[in-house]
């Protein structure tokens, strides 16, 4: 069952197992307008290279430093810390909120224990996995009601 819960949430902010970048004169479009209003872009990915989200479970503040060097490398990293005791996750999330905010990431909690960290390159989209979210409840809302 978590495996579903994984790939729905790859899905959700982009990412597929793997996922190759195309450009868009590849596509043969032209090239859109930056959605970022304040003038920054992120680095684009360039044709031929793999976009890779890694999946994390830390055993220790330990390995901290090996998941911000993901981070620093450009990519985008889900950690799950379900399986800590709760003071050591939050040191996690907290040492890899600093990290994200000094590279201009992303961190989105995405459940319990479990969290986004995202470089500037890669977007989350957080409206799809809300929605995605409160499709789920209603569902399950439907369920119980039967």
């Amino acid at each position: 069952m978590s495996g579903k819960l994984w790939d729905k949430l790859l899905s959700v902010i982009g990412f597929e197992d793997e996922v190759v970048a195309v450009s868009e004169e590849e596509m043969g479009r032209e090239p859109v307008s930056s959605p970022y209003t304040d003038g920054s872009t992120p680095e684009p990915v360039s044709s031929g290279k793999q976009a890779k989200v890694l999946i994390l479970a830390p055993r220790g503040y330990s390995d901290v430093q090996e998941i911000a060097n993901h981070l620093k490398n450009d990519k985008a990293v889900i950690v799950t810390l379900e399986d800590l005791e709760r003071d050591l996750a939050k040191r996690i999330v907290d040492f890899m909120s600093g990290v994200a905010y000094a590279l201009d990431g992303e961190v989105q909690r995405v459940a319990e224990g479990i969290f986004v960290f995202a470089p500037k390159s890669v977007v989350v989209d957080t409206d799809s996995y809300a929605a995605l979210r409160e499709r789920a409840a209603m569902q399950d809302g439907e369920l119980s009601e039967e």
